[in-house]
């Protein structure tokens, strides 16, 4: 193979953006079969971003409710 070959490897601007400009932290959760199927749903197919836009939702109703 040669050395122009770009595809795959560490490289600058690769990789899935991160969600949020905050530090994150892996954690473990417990969750049901349901609960894993509705965080794949919401996060297209990843369960921590369906969980992180999950709560980011709960506090905007929240902040509304409390109005």
């Amino acid at each position: 193979m040669s050395d122009s070959n770009k595809h795959g490897g560490r490289r600058r601007g690769a990789g899935r953006k991160p969600r949020t400009s905050e530090p994150v932290r892996a954690v473990t959760v417990s969750l049901t079969e349901h609960e894993i199927d509705k965080a794949k749903e919401i996060g297209t197919g990843q369960i921590s971003k369906g969980i992180g836009i999950a709560i980011e939702t709960f506090e905007k109703l929240e902040k509304e409710l409390r109005k």
